[in-house]
């Protein structure tokens, strides 16, 4: 449906669309409000959701840290990693394993005859201008085949023919153009038992003309003893392959069969071999040990990421809020640069989650559980600190310590490194201990650090998640977002108020224009008569 006509001030000489837009930009500062509000809804919600993006990655950090095997993790090194290395596939009951008497796998393979062309044969698609036939079969192949040649055949048609035969022949050809030759395979490696026949290639023809021009035939990895030259197709030749090779290898005095990759799966541990190891050679050593340097990285990577979420947290709750900064509308944007936007909502968003209960309380309670003793764990060793983890000491006796850091940790590496290798334990015990415990001031004091961040980060994770929904997801019911969707519902109905309420003006002013034109028009009417 069309608006309303629109009549400008012509006729009582005012500027009307300037006047309604002046009466509208008064009408329309209630819903000004709303979008303001939106807007720092919106940006507050996001900084909820960055928040939890961090506190999800310190969850992520710790949770590597909440199990003994966490800690128990080992590492392998070989005296020889050329010839024999392993890794731990699940636990192992020595630490040390010696590796003697190696023989390596190997695969059978089928005989391979080679078979050089004549220079006549220009190329595979030469025609061999002569007809005859001859029969192929491979051993391992269930029939025998015989492959017919006529005048219009070339080599490569003749090569054709034999591979789709290859499925009971167990044979395969192929030409080389690179030294123009023809090399019959075949598929199937021979065995121990019967080296003499199986995979064996049989050649035969009843013709003594050299038919397709092949001289010189030599034979690759024959292990017969028959002459390798093949000089035409008018006798029967038969070459064996190489037989498949069983690896072994003997692993603390006891000798194990190898699989076809060469590898062996013993006692938790899976060992590949890469070479040979004769009876003179010197044994390989496998040895297995602490993997402390990966626990440490993992307590490396966790506090890092803790002083991350100290930093941030501390400065959101405390930035300051600079109450003449306020979220921009879209026509106050348009009068600004955009480098004058930028730093105007740095400071319109500066201060949304100052003093924040919910980043206030989880930190209050990560710093209570470094500070806090381990119950069950002997004391005075039942501290982080007692491992070397723990906030800085701001005076030379140790006893006080830096608040101006507000908390961050720091790690005394020697100390550390010492106490994962002398007393295992007891670093397990400081960190794990308590994992069935989930609720109640008891539990706390029992459980190890990482059970206790990652419930508090857990907890404080959801909350958020309540107030401020999560990146991501298609539902989202939390209390911010409902209050976004309600601005929402509420900037529609005013859009149709304005609307209703420009309209409405349009329409008084464009009648006002139209009775003056009318008396207007009355006036020159009679001013016309009267002059008449």
């Amino acid at each position: 449906m069309a608006g309303p006509m629109r009549i400008s001030g012509l006729a009582s000489g005012l500027d009307t669309e300037t006047m309604i837009q002046k009466l509208m930009k008064a009408e329309r500062s209630p819903m000004e409000k709303l979008l303001r509000k939106r807007q720092k809804e919106e940006w507050t919600r996001d900084s909820y959701r960055e928040q939890n993006a961090l506190l999800l990655e310190l969850n992520n950090k710790v949770s590597k840290l909440r199990l003994t095997s966490d800690f128990t993790k080992q590492k392998v090194s070989s005296s020889d990693d050329a010839k024999v290395t392993a890794s731990i596939t699940k636990k192992n009951s020595t630490t040390q394993y010696d590796v003697s008497n190696v023989q390596l796998a190997k695969p059978g393979t089928g005989v391979s005859v080679k078979f050089k062309v004549s220079d006549d044969i220009k190329d595979s698609n030469t025609e061999i201008n002569s007809s005859f036939d001859f029969t192929l079969k491979g051993n391992d192949g269930s029939d025998e085949v015989t492959i017919s040649v006529g005048e219009k055949d070339t080599i490569e048609s003749v090569l054709n023919k034999i591979n789709s035969e290859s499925s009971k022949t167990g044979v395969k050809a192929f030409y080389s153009n690179t030294d123009k030759s023809i090399v019959f395979t075949s598929q199937v490696p021979p065995t121990e038992e019967n080296k003499s026949l199986v995979s064996a290639i049989q050649i035969t023809t009843s013709s003594t003309d050299n038919k397709l021009k092949i001289t010189n035939g030599e034979v690759k990895q024959s292990a017969n003893d028959a002459d390798p030259i093949i000089n035409d197709f008018s006798k029967d030749q038969v070459f064996k392959g190489i037989v498949k090779q069983a690896g072994k290898a003997t692993v603390n005095g006891v000798e194990f069969a190898l699989d076809s990759k060469n590898t062996l799966d013993f006692d938790g541990m899976s060992f590949t071999f890469k070479d040979n190891i004769g009876v003179g050679d010197k044994n390989v050593v496998i040895s297995t040990v602490k993997d402390t340097e990966s626990v440490m990285t993992a307590i490396k990577e966790f506090v890092d990421t803790y002083n991350k979420v100290i930093d941030q947290f501390n400065n959101k709750l405390t930035e300051k809020v600079y109450r003449d900064f306020y979220p921009l509308i879209d026509e106050e944007k348009e009068a600004m640069k955009e480098k004058q936007i930028d730093k105007w909502e740095e400071k319109a968003k500066s201060g949304l989650l100052k003093r924040d209960s919910i980043l206030s309380d989880v930190l209050t309670q990560m710093r209570s559980s470094f500070y806090t003793p381990v119950e069950g764990v002997e004391p005075p060793k039942n501290t982080l600190a007692s491992i070397g983890i723990g906030p800085k000491k701001s005076d030379g006796l140790g006893s006080k310590f830096d608040y101006m850091e507000n908390g961050k940790i720091h790690i005394d590496e020697e100390k550390l490194k010492d106490a994962l290798s002398n007393d295992q334990e007891r670093v397990i015990a400081l960190f794990t201990n308590g994992s069935g415990i989930t609720s109640g001031s008891d539990s706390f004091k029992s459980q190890g650090l990482a059970q206790r961040i990652y419930s508090q980060t857990n907890a404080a994770m959801k909350k958020i998640g309540e107030k401020a929904g999560r990146t991501g997801t298609t539902s989202d019911n939390s209390l911010i977002s409902k209050d976004i969707r309600d601005i929402n519902t509420r900037i529609k109905a005013w859009e149709n108020k304005l609307k209703d309420k420009e309209t409405s003006l349009w329409k008084k002013y464009s009648a006002m224009e139209q009775a003056i034109n009318k008396l207007n028009a009355q006036g020159s009417n009679l001013l016309s008569k009267f002059g008449a």
